[in-house]
């Protein structure tokens, strides 16, 4: 339904007063004319037949019609539906009040004094009403002023019908005829109906300029849509004049498109940071794992002693029975099942030390596991990186990128004063004995080399990170992270550069 109301115009028409409409092709008057004196129903004849004679057109008359058109207008196609060809018509547009032709004719005069130079190459002046001379005259400007503007500028009467349009108008709204006196909001293909036209009874009622922004014309030209802005400025030539209407079009299809570009990327930028997050929470978990299984390794650990010591107390306990049996060989069948007693006690401490082999074992390859997961990450950390124990400054762990620095060295388990050198390594000594003390990282400033092998005159800046053990009280590892001052990113430690104590 809505796209039937879209291809049909309604509105209102007084016959007997207002302008025909040229250049139609189909006029049903179903029992209207009965109702008319017979001069009124010429006179509605003749508008017929100026309306239709351009198209040689046709008319449908109702069954209780008794008047028939002149031979010379019409001629019959079906007797029986009461049809008509139109074969010719009035040039001008017929006039029921003779002062009307009269008042037409001297406005046009009129017109034609002031316009001289227009009105000497026009043809029969005096055939066309006031308002033909008004339409020509507004057409004839655009041809000679409109069509130099890049501005889409269509100009439209109350009832929708083109007045005049310009070049850059019919490009952008996909116009290919000339388009004068056919309505509008039907010509403009993909046009929001309901919306413009609310917009153009709005600024004829309220006399206002109004603007639609950001309209979307589906079916624009090259196929693909177009996005304009309309504006519509209500304009009266003068006192008595048909109120006209101006409206403007500007394509802003670009801007509209570069506009939801920019909310496609934000919104993808919004994806890109809630992966991330999440990848973030990931690593903390991955983290939190890894201190778990560390803390149920040093679990076993100490359950591990505690049964080495067990056996070892068991094992003197089987001694001092060996010894009081070699002494006490008398007694030997009376303490039998006191040994077969022990001999299941120490059966049983076997078995249990035997399953917790076998779960420390199985710690053992877990941690293996996660020791091999900080080696991976350490090769892909950027900077070079040292993992030093807590309590004795030793090293524990170096990236591959740090023992490539160091050669063929294994310094893993020496102290770090006997790994690094340097003219500088007094003061690298200080700074770790600060970061132990204050429990605090420490950034230093760009020193010589104290990696044997390495350029002297190429500082290395160092951040030095403590890291407290489970209890809180001492500090378990330290972790230096080494590099270039023009590669170094700070990673989260102390900003101060620090040049002793």
């Amino acid at each position: 339904m809505k796209a039937l109301r879209q291809v049909a115009i309604f509105g209102q028409q007084d016959i007997s007063r207002g302008v025909p409409f040229p250049r139609i092709n189909l006029v049903a008057c179903r029992n209207l004319l009965i109702y008319l004196k017979p001069e009124m129903q010429q006179l509605v004849l003749d508008l017929f037949a100026y309306s239709l004679h351009q198209s040689h057109g046709y008319l449908f008359l109702g069954k209780a019609e008794t008047t028939r058109p002149t031979k010379a207008s019409f001629e019959l196609v079906n007797k029986k539906w009461k049809i008509y060809r139109c074969l010719g018509g009035p040039g001008a547009v017929p006039l029921r009040d003779p002062l009307a032709l009269t008042r037409h004719a001297t406005a046009a005069a009129r017109e034609l004094r002031r316009r001289s130079v227009v009105a000497s190459k026009m043809q029969g002046p005096l055939d066309m009403t006031q308002a033909e001379l008004e339409i020509t005259q507004l057409r004839r400007l655009n041809e000679t002023i409109l069509r130099y503007t890049n501005v889409a500028v269509v100009i439209i009467d109350r009832l929708y019908r083109i007045m005049t349009i310009n070049a850059q108008a019919r490009r952008l709204l996909g116009i290919h005829d000339i388009a004068y006196d056919q309505d509008f909001l039907h010509t403009v293909r993909g046009l929001p109906y309901q919306e413009v036209r609310r917009a153009i009874d709005t600024a004829f009622h309220e006399r206002a300029t109004i603007t639609i922004g950001e309209l979307e014309l589906v079916e624009a030209i090259e196929g693909t849509g177009r996005f304009v802005t309309f504006t519509i400025t209500v304009m009266q030539v003068e006192q008595g004049a048909p109120e006209l209407a101006v409206l403007t079009a500007l394509d802003i299809t670009e801007q509209v498109q570069g506009q939801r570009r920019l909310e496609e990327v934000q919104r993808e930028q919004s994806e890109l940071v809630a992966e991330l997050s999440a990848t973030n929470k990931r690593f903390s978990s991955m983290n939190k794992e890894l201190q778990d299984a560390n803390e149920e390794l040093q679990a076993a650990n100490e359950e591990l002693m505690l049964t080495q010591e067990e056996l070892q107390a068991t094992n003197e306990e089987f001694e001092a029975t060996n010894e009081e049996l070699q002494a006490t060989n008398e007694e030997l069948e009376t303490n039998n099942e006191e040994l077969q007693a022990t001999n299941e006690e120490l059966q049983t401490t076997n078995d249990e030390l035997t399953a917790r082999t076998l779960e420390l074992q199985e710690l053992m390859k877990q941690f293996r596991m996660d020791q091999l997961q900080l080696s991976h990450l350490l090769e892909r950390f950027p900077h070079y990186v040292m993992v030093l124990r807590g309590e004795d400054l030793t090293i524990q762990t170096l990236s591959p990128s740090y023992q490539e620095l160091l050669g063929d060295r294994k310094p893993e388990g020496l102290p770090v004063s006997e790994v690094l050198s340097g003219s500088d390594l007094h003061q690298f000594h200080k700074l770790l004995r600060k970061a132990v003390r204050e429990r605090q990282s420490v950034r230093t400033p760009p020193i010589d080399a104290i990696i044997p092998g390495v350029d002297g005159n190429s500082p290395f800046v160092h951040t030095i990170v403590p890291i407290l053990d489970q209890s809180g009280a001492n500090i378990d590892r330290l972790f230096i992270y080494s590099d270039r001052p023009e590669s170094f990113t700070d990673t989260g430690g102390n900003d101060d550069d620090v040049g002793g104590e």
